[in-house]
């Protein structure tokens, strides 16, 4: 009876499926975070500074189960709704996510500048709250896992595919 052997072993397989997550995951938010980059930089060229007024402020809280400490925990995010008139007479209310020490040092009625898009007023932001970095750090993070994908992925393809695993040798050497 002759068996066939694979010449991969499970790691190498393992390898693969993690090295296809990783690029999967870097396909998804490579795109996202350049969409956000070009916001932020749609922001930074042609937003349109405008006078507001913090019209309410909320919190909510949302339980989730850490798997890691097998605890309870609570998510907390940051609310403000500001209201304001774009240069066209349009007003606008919108509500967006702050960070805690913004939320706090903000109260009812109090005047901010806030930012919009001249062609979708609703793409608005507190005036100075770029998130540049954190998209960067988002947009490299997800470079890096595919690359690290497209590794495992070439690995995987190397081991299963190339003729040994012994480099050549000439003729005339010897081992």
């Amino acid at each position: 009876m002759t068996v066939i052997r694979s010449r991969t072993k499970s790691g190498s397989k393992i390898m693969l499926i993690f090295g296809l997550v990783a690029m999967l995951f870097s396909v998804i938010f490579i795109p996202l975070g350049a969409r956000s980059l070009e916001e932020e930089r749609r922001f930074d060229a042609e937003g349109i500074s405008a006078p507001a007024i913090v019209t309410s402020k909320r919190v909510h809280e949302r339980r989730e189960w850490d798997r890691e400490t097998k605890r309870e925990k609570i998510i907390t995010t940051y609310y403000l709704t500001y209201a304001f008139t774009t240069d066209q007479g349009q007003p606008i209310e919108t509500e967006n996510s702050v960070s805690k020490t913004r939320w706090e040092k903000s109260t009812e009625q109090e005047s901010l500048q806030v930012q919009h898009l001249p062609t979708d007023p609703t793409k608005n932001r507190i005036a100075g709250e770029s998130d540049h970095t954190t998209t960067l750090l988002f947009v490299g993070l997800s470079a890096l896992g595919g690359l690290i994908g497209l590794g495992c992925i070439l690995t995987y393809i190397w081991k299963t595919f190339a003729p040994s695993g012994k480099p050549a040798r000439r003729p005339d050497q010897t081992w």
